[in-house]
């Protein structure tokens, strides 16, 4: 038999019906698999292994007597934090949250208890789900289950990580700008955002929506059978509609499910981050099999535009910055500090430009609704750029330029259209590449049938094991494990930067799982500049990842790397000339060895000590030590 924790929702039902096994013994699996990965993988909040437990125990005795509340009764999950249900306080991922137990059931959590499935726990999210990362000022950070130098992504980040890992396989998250989506793109899996409505939430909120997080598009369309049903709390909530969520054609022909059908492929979003090339192959590729079982593929150009972005943040940070001074200071003070550098600036917003903000969410829809006029579906990466580490707050973790990732998702949160993210390939590091199907308001089934087709064809679906049970992990390197000094004179461009950066690195600092150099450690940032030293490693990391041979061109890889963020590390900024910094070590502690005879020698930096004043850096004769972390 399988590993149960293994198993999708469909195969442990199958078994309970059986009596192959019991949601005792299913529940059992997936909490030794917890005890497994939950201590690296902090996806966990509220768990009480013996609440689960108590409930497999009811849903055995309920299949025993023949009488299951559900087809799906006894299957495990989870929900997302801010899901309330009853006894368990939502702290919307903030320390700054006053701790208070809840009376009441959210509307999926209402479902989920009447439907018999068993509720694991809850799972983390980042500070007031603002983030699309496992950061947090309330929760451990979250980590992703394919490496966990890498972020699950967010603001459903335990959600992500803990279906990756196998806590079961029914998982629900929420989504105002891709929090459900990306968070799935980033861990292998598949994440649902249903039409604004679809699936009843409380509190309701422009864009808001609640959605299904799992390995398998039929678990995706199983929870939506079982918690899509009306509820009068969410007066946002669409019309009833009988919609089987099960018909999802998997004994059709591709040829005949997909023949005739019009798909958009957008490759640019308009603004935000560069789409990185292997990204765009994975994606181009899965294009090509819709368009080989019949589909007529045509390109569609940038729809959103920077100004809807720009005005769509001034709205959200004036919103978090009267939520925030609405605080008692000692509160105020819990509230993660990338955040309040987020939100200060709404400080400063008048009512025009908040209202100019908060009309761009009829901008957003009207374009995005244009768009797919004469179309029934476009197709998109889910995110431009795969995972990103596991600190950051996003793929820049610049407080200034938070959404440049968030392109291809958030327009359809404001269209209130049903949008799907599933696996389309695996970059050569080993993650994840999510690809995202989007369709006409309210045609939710009709986003989900094309979505099982691609699913099954992913070149990464095989791989999901690497998730489920990953080989021993090595000592290193993560991705922030060298920051050399590159500057030259008289050369400042940014794409003769990126090549000296890659150039700089020792041949035993290119390692990687199974490589030389991979007993390396990582470097940290000293305390006070860590933010700043922080945005670099991660993007020489993508660069090591793009390469740097022939094939690979000089742009791509200044493309792949946040050159402010270099900058900042360095000492200077984005206007600062490369020729002004040349010579300077970066501003942080490192256990990289000296640069190669082409880059200009630089000096050691000073080393960063812990809290007991011991050195983190040691003589180059003895290992490494661990990275200093954040107090």
């Amino acid at each position: 038999m399988a590993d149960l924790h293994t198993l999708s929702a469909q195969q442990l039902a199958d078994g309970f019906d059986s009596g192959a096994f019991s949601p005792l013994e299913a529940t059992e699996a997936v909490l030794a698999q917890i005890a497994r990965r939950e201590p690296e993988l902090n996806a966990l909040y509220a768990f009480d292994p013996e609440a689960a437990l108590q409930q497999a125990r009811a849903s055995t005795a309920r299949w025993q007597a023949g009488a299951p509340l559900s087809p799906l009764d006894g299957v495990p999950g989870t929900l997302k934090e801010n899901i309330a249900t009853v006894g368990c306080p939502m702290p919307v991922g903030s320390a700054a949250t006053e701790l208070t137990p809840l009376d009441w059931d959210a509307p999926p959590a209402a479902r989920w208890r009447e439907a018999g499935l068993v509720l694991l726990g809850k799972t983390t999210m980042p500070d007031w789900g603002m983030l699309s990362s496992g950061l947090s000022s309330f929760h451990k950070l979250a980590r992703n289950p394919w490496d966990t130098r890498f972020n699950p992504g967010g603001s459903s980040a335990g959600a992500g990580a803990a279906a990756a890992a196998g806590y079961g396989p029914l998982h629900l998250g929420t989504d105002i700008g891709g929090s459900v989506r990306l968070p799935a793109g980033w861990c292998g899996l598949v994440g649902f955002k249903p039409s604004n409505g679809r699936l009843p939430i409380k509190p309701p909120y422009a864009g808001r929506v609640a959605g299904p997080m799992t390995r398998s598009v039929r678990d995706c369309a199983w929870l939506m059978q079982l918690l899509a049903r009306p509820d009068w709390r969410d007066t946002t909530a669409l019309p009833p509609a009988a919609i089987d969520w099960l018909d999802l054609h998997q004994d059709t022909e591709p040829q005949q499910l997909l023949r005739g059908k019009r798909i958009g492929l957008q490759l640019d979003a308009g603004w935000g981050l560069a789409v990185e090339p292997e990204t765009r192959a994975a994606v181009t590729a899965a294009a090509r099999t819709l368009e080989a079982a019949g589909a007529q593929v045509v390109p569609v150009p940038a729809f959103s535009t920077r100004a809807m972005i720009d005005g769509l943040d001034r709205f959200w940070r004036t919103r978090s910055w009267l939520d925030y001074q609405a605080l008692p200071p000692e509160r105020r003070a819990r509230v993660l500090p990338y955040i309040v550098r987020w939100i200060e600036s709404g400080a400063q917003l008048g009512g025009a430009e908040v209202f100019h903000g908060y009309s761009q969410i009829a901008a957003f829809r009207e374009a995005a609704v244009a768009a797919i006029q004469g179309l029934d579906f476009i197709v998109s990466p889910t995110s431009p750029v795969p995972s990103f580490p596991a600190e950051w707050a996003s793929p820049l973790n610049d407080p200034a330029r938070p959404f440049e990732h968030i392109a291809f998702t958030v327009p359809y949160n404001m269209s209130e259209q049903p949008a799907l993210s599933l696996p389309c390939g695996v970059t050569r590091g080993g993650l994840p590449i999510g690809l995202q199907i989007a369709g006409q308001r309210h045609d939710d089934l009709g986003v989900l049938q094309p979505g099982r087709r691609l699913r099954a064809a992913a070149p990464g679906h095989a791989r999901l094991a690497d998730a489920l049970n990953p080989p021993p992990h090595p000592t290193g390197p993560p991705v922030m494990d060298y920051l050399p000094a590159i500057a030259h004179p008289g050369d400042d461009t940014p794409e003769a930067w990126c090549v000296r950066l890659r150039a700089a690195r020792p041949a035993a600092a290119r390692g990687g799982r199974g490589r030389p150099g991979a007993g390396r450690r990582p470097a940290a940032a000293c305390a006070d500049r860590r933010r700043a030293v922080a945005s670099l490693p991660g993007s020489a990391g993508r660069a090591r990842r793009l390469g740097a041979g022939p094939a690979r061109s000089a742009a791509r890889l200044a493309r792949a790397l946040p050159l402010r963020a270099a900058m900042l590390a360095l000492g200077g900024d984005e206007r600062t000339p490369l020729s002004a910094l040349a010579g300077r070590a970066p501003r942080s502690c490192w256990n990289g060895t000296a640069a190669t005879a082409s880059v200009a020698p630089a000096a050691r930096p000073p080393s960063c000590r812990r809290a007991s004043g011991r050195a983190a850096a040691r003589p180059a004769a003895t290992p490494p030590t661990r990275a200093c972390r954040r107090p």
